[in-house]
């Protein structure tokens, strides 16, 4: 502080004073200028997440179309782990997926770009995007182990992370973080606050954290562990869904914790039915709005479909033959 005066407030001023608004980022999830950490384990689907929620930002569009994001921010997503290709491609699917193919979005990639947040990291980061003229709102990085100078069951060196970005959130920046989440210990052992892998000061060091887990009937649940800035929000639900392997991918809101069980039970009801018409069908292969189009007149809701449909594949029960066309696979093959 040098010779500055300690920054004194009196109960008077508290009192008086009124609060002062939470800063959103993504309301009520994320607040700008938080360093925040978002942990799955491996297949949880977290990167996927985590584009969507980044060409959200930049879109200002509301993110799964439920959290509101008051203002379009750049952004820039450092990826560490994917290759170049798989990197555009997904973003791509995503775009599609969400009507932003003609969008001019600040939205910027640096693919395995061998980033270290050492001591000098963050201002070599900065530096160089300060030469390309790119001064991004929102930096997200994938993965904290890859950048990371050290290991991650060192205190020390998470310790020392958390102080080497602190140039980044100085200059006004959000960051957010893409990490792992250890496999349970024991069987039964569920409660994911405590499943981060490495040091605890991974979650110490973060304003906010985010759990990821992918449960079996494919949706995403998305639990707060941490948040500094406001109430912890309710644990949601989240869909992934694509008709092929080229085509256009969407993410969905299905609810929060208390909302999702009959909307589960119902997901569950519907697969019986899809391997129904399917089995039945000519050739055993039907167009994607067809399925649909028998499934509502049964008394499913599109969204259901989608997602049973969705969920039949990952079974390895149906298979895409072309875009829009579905394959039943019998029993024996599936097995």
């Amino acid at each position: 502080m040098g010779n500055a005066p300690l920054p004194l407030v009196s109960f008077q001023d508290i009192i008086k004073d009124a609060l002062p608004p939470v800063d959103w980022l993504i309301e009520p999830i994320i607040a700008n200028g938080d360093r925040v950490v978002v942990y799955g384990q491996f297949g949880s689907l977290k990167s996927w997440l985590l584009l969507h929620l980044g060409l959200s930002i930049a879109a200002g569009q509301p993110w799964l179309s439920t959290f509101h994001i008051p203002t379009p921010q750049s952004v820039l997503y450092v990826d560490e782990e994917m290759s170049v290709r798989t990197l555009r491609r997904r973003i791509k699917r995503l775009a599609m997926g969400n009507s932003l193919e003609s969008e001019p979005l600040s939205f910027h990639v640096l693919s395995q770009p061998g980033i270290t947040f050492d001591a000098q990291g963050a201002a070599t980061l900065l530096t160089g995007l300060a030469q390309q003229a790119f001064h991004p709102d929102v930096i997200l990085i994938e993965t904290l182990r890859r950048v990371l100078h050290g290991s991650e069951n060192d205190a020390e060196a998470v310790s020392a992370f958390w102080k080497n970005i602190e140039p980044l959130r100085a200059s006004g920046k959000t960051v957010i973080i893409s990490h792992h989440m250890r496999k349970p210990y024991k069987e039964g052992e569920q409660n994911s606050r405590y499943r981060a892998s490495g040091s605890t000061d991974i979650l110490a060091g973060a304003d906010s954290a985010f759990a990821i887990e992918l449960e079996e009937d494919g949706l995403l649940r998305m639990t707060c562990v941490k948040a500094r800035n406001a109430e912890e929000p309710k644990p949601f639900y989240v869909s992934l869904r694509d008709s092929d392997i080229n085509g256009p991918i969407g993410m969905h809101f299905e609810g929060f914790h208390q909302d999702a069980p009959p909307k589960m039970q119902e997901h569950k009801r519907v697969l019986p039915l899809i391997r129904e018409i399917l089995a039945t069908t000519p050739g055993g292969t039907i167009k994607t709005r067809d399925l649909i189009r028998q499934l509502e007149e049964r008394g499913i809701a599109e969204r259901t479909a989608q997602r049973a449909l969705t969920t039949a594949r990952k079974r390895g029960e149906v298979t895409p033959v072309r875009h829009g066309l579905w394959r039943w696979i019998p029993p024996a093959v599936a097995a």
